[in-house]
């Protein structure tokens, strides 16, 4: 699954509820850019894995430095969000995160 079929996953699945929805609405709007942020960092994991055949999870440098740049959109979260719900946010990034072979929880 890329990181664009996640997030569609992740979006649809937020619709279901009226909070969900109002996430939607601005992540579409692309509040505070953040979607930008989370879609270009999947973008990233999704063309290496086609270059590389693996997941950039299993890169020992540039794995490393891609979930550096993850906790970096997570700790984003603490600030503006223009909209979108925190938690469903961070689920996503968690969500893309775990898809390419990354905890960003571990070192």
């Amino acid at each position: 699954m890329t990181s664009e079929q996640i997030v569609s996953r992740e979006l649809m699945k937020a619709a279901r509820t009226d909070y969900g929805k109002r996430h939607v609405i601005a992540w579409n709007a692309n509040a505070e850019r953040l979607p930008e942020l989370i879609g270009a960092l999947g973008a990233y994991a999704d063309a290496y894995t086609v270059r590389n055949g693996s997941k950039i999870g299993t890169d020992g440098v540039l794995g490393r430095y891609w979930c550096d740049i993850a906790r970096g959109i997570l700790g984003l979260l603490n600030g503006e969000l223009g909209g979108l719900d925190g938690a469903l946010t961070d689920k996503t990034v968690r969500a893309i995160t775990e898809a390419n072979g990354v905890d960003t929880d571990t070192d």
